[in-house]
C-alpha cells in the first residue's frame, strides 16, 4: 500500500495524532486520520472479506476503518465507500450524514435463517443482519419494512451462522416496534457453540405478556463461546419480527480481536482503491494497532441447533 493524503473526515482541529506502519501493521496513536493507496485496485466480489486482528491499549475514543474507490468520501455515490466503526462513541468530525458507516459487530451481514419466511421479499432473514436498525418504524404503523419476519405458526425461530466461535459478550436484539406483530413474552435466547452444544440458553415466561416488543440486551459479559444466535417464540400462532440482531465479543481477556468483515455482502461490484483508518480520543496514550490486514475470498458454512441447557436473565429497554 502506498499513503495518499487523506482529509476529508476530520476538521482542521482534528489532528494532534500520528500513525506508524512497518510491514505488518499500523499503529495509530492519539487523533488521527490516514488513508493508503493499494498498488493495485480490487474488485469486491459476492463473498469478498476483510479480515485483520485489531488490537488496542488505553484507548477511549472513536476508531473506524473505510474502503473506498475515490480518495475523498462522499455521500455523491454510496457504493463507492464503505465504513466500520468499532466504538460506541461518536466523534465530532465524523461526517456521519455524508459518509455510509456500520457498526461493526459480529452479526452483521452473517448468514441466516427463519423458520419460516413469507414470499414479501420485505420479510426475508437476512434484515436483521443487514445494518439497519429501521428506526423509522412506528407503532402500529401498517407501512411495510425490510425487517426480518415469519409466518404466523407455532414457535417461529431466526438464528445467525457467525461462521466462527468467538467469546460472545453481549446479544442486542431489535424487535419490531409494531404492536400488531406479538408482545413481550414468552421467547428464548439461545448461544450455540460449533458442535451443536446450548452454551447459553435464557427463556422468557409470559410475565410481561402486556408489553410490546422493542430491545432486549442479554446479559453483559455472557463470556460464552459460539458460533450460532438462535431466537424463538414459545406456543402457538405467533409472528417473530425483528428489525435487528447484533452480537459483540468479550474482549475482556484479551487487548487483540480477530476482525471478519463481509464487505462482499454489503458491496459487490465495488473497487477498492483506498483503505483509511480515522481515530478520535482526547488521550495521545490511546494507541490502536491494525495488523494482518487481508482482503480475501469467503464462504458460507451451514448452521446448526440444539436443545438448551442454561439461563440468565436479560435487559429491557425502549
Amino acid at each position: 500500500m502506498q499513503k495518499e493524503p487523506f482529509t476529508p473526515v476530520f476538521g482542521a482541529d482534528g489532528g494532534g495524532g500520528v500513525e506508524v506502519v512497518d510491514s505488518t501493521s499500523i499503529a495509530l496513536y492519539g487523533s488521527v486520520s490516514k488513508a493508503y493507496k493499494l498498488n493495485s485496485p480490487y474488485q469486491v466480489g459476492d463473498f469478498s472479506r476483510l479480515d485483520a486482528r485489531l488490537s488496542q491499549t488505553n484507548f477511549d475514543g472513536f476508531l473506524a476503518l473505510c474502503m473506498s474507490t475515490d480518495a475523498v468520501m462522499d455521500n455523491s455515490n454510496l457504493n463507492s465507500t464503505l465504513c466500520y466503526t468499532f466504538t460506541d462513541q461518536e466523534s465530532v468530525y465524523w461526517k456521519s450524514l455524508d459518509i455510509p458507516t456500520f457498526s461493526f459487530n459480529l452479526a452483521l451481514n452473517k448468514p441466516t435463517s427463519l423458520s419460516t419466511s413469507s414470499d414479501t421479499s420485505n420479510h426475508q432473514s437476512f434484515y436483521a443482519v443487514d445494518g439497519d436498525r429501521v428506526e423509522r418504524m412506528g407503532i402500529n404503523d401498517d407501512e411495510e419494512y425490510p425487517v426480518s419476519k415469519t409466518l404466523l405458526e407455532s414457535s417461529p425461530y431466526w438464528q445467525v451462522n457467525l461462521e466462527k466461535e468467538y467469546a460472545i459478550k453481549e446479544i442486542v436484539i431489535y424487535f419490531t416496534k409494531n404492536s400488531k406483530e406479538d408482545s413481550l413474552s414468552q421467547y428464548t435466547v439461545e448461544v450455540i457453540t460449533a458442535s451443536g452444544e446450548v452454551a447459553y440458553h435464557y427463556s422468557e415466561g409470559a410475565s410481561n405478556i402486556n408489553k410490546n416488543f422493542e430491545i432486549i440486551r442479554m446479559p453483559d459479559r455472557l463470556s460464552v463461546l459460539g458460533s450460532v444466535i438462535k431466537i424463538t417464540l414459545l406456543g402457538g400462532n405467533r409472528i417473530l419480527a425483528l428489525r435487528e440482531v447484533e452480537v459483540y465479543e468479550d474482549t475482556s481477556s484479551s487487548a487483540s480481536r480477530i476482525l471478519d468483515l463481509p464487505i462482499g455482502k454489503l458491496r459487490p461490484g465495488m473497487e477498492v482503491n483506498y483503505l483509511a483508518f480515522v481515530q478520535s480520543t482526547n488521550d495521545r496514550r490511546s494507541v490502536t494497532n491494525f495488523d494482518d490486514i487481508k482482503l480475501v475470498y469467503g464462504y458460507v458454512e451451514d448452521t446448526t441447533t440444539s436443545s438448551p441447557t442454561s439461563s440468565s436473565s436479560p435487559s429491557s429497554s425502549t
